[in-house]
């Protein structure tokens, strides 16, 4: 349904930006919700520098707007009669501080699916997929276990956005590359659901 497709992207865009997310209780009855927050929830501890920054100007945090085509910023003028032209992505990085740091959301106003151009990850990264509201939502297991999936190679440039639909997405170390443990598969599996391999790891400690 219309209402419960929309319900879903506008809950992942409060978790994404500053500030406190504001829930109404209707929508906790609405189907796959619970499960969508309890995974968004664990998204926003992992990247917490990312997404609530003691400053919204602080350097280690880079907010940047992407065209659903590639390359460039959005059309903001409305100009572009293509719908894909309305769909919104975005990236969160950690600037030269923490190079590598980094999450995307995509964002499809319309009631079909449109594919869209993702912006690149940083060098040696992957896209993990952590959260798509047109599919099933993974649920973080009582260990904490991430239960992210690196996009395949089809879907790491070109993704499709489900109707009224939004995903989530954080960079991870690609296989065989320097900063890599495990490759994509070991990262999938690392502690701490929505967290990069080295926040991950940093919680061990």
């Amino acid at each position: 349904m219309r209402g419960d497709a929309l319900a879903r992207s506008l809950l992942v865009a409060q978790f994404v930006s500053a500030g406190q997310p504001l829930l109404a209780a209707a929508n906790l009855s609405r189907p796959g919700v619970p499960q969508l927050l309890a995974a968004l929830a664990a998204v926003r501890r992992g990247y917490r520098s990312l997404i609530c920054p003691a400053s919204i100007t602080a350097p280690e945090r880079e907010v940047a707007w992407h065209s659903p085509y590639g390359g460039g910023e959005p059309d903001w003028s409305g100009s572009n009669p293509d719908p894909v032209a309305n769909c919104v992505l975005l990236t969160l990085g950690g600037g030269a501080s923490r190079p590598g740091h980094m999450l995307a959301a995509g964002f499809n106003p319309h009631g079909e699916p449109m594919s869209v151009s993702l912006p690149r990850p940083p060098a040696g990264a992957v896209w993990r997929l952590l959260v798509d509201t047109s599919r099933p939502v993974p649920t973080a297991t009582a260990g904490g276990a991430s239960l992210g999936a690196v996009l395949p190679p089809s879907e790491q440039a070109q993704y499709t956005l489900g109707p009224f639909g939004s995903v989530l997405l954080d960079a991870v170390p690609q296989a065989g590359s320097a900063a890599a443990v495990g490759g994509p598969v070991a990262a999938a599996a690392a502690p701490g659901y929505g967290l990069s391999p080295a926040a991950a790891a940093a919680r061990k400690h």
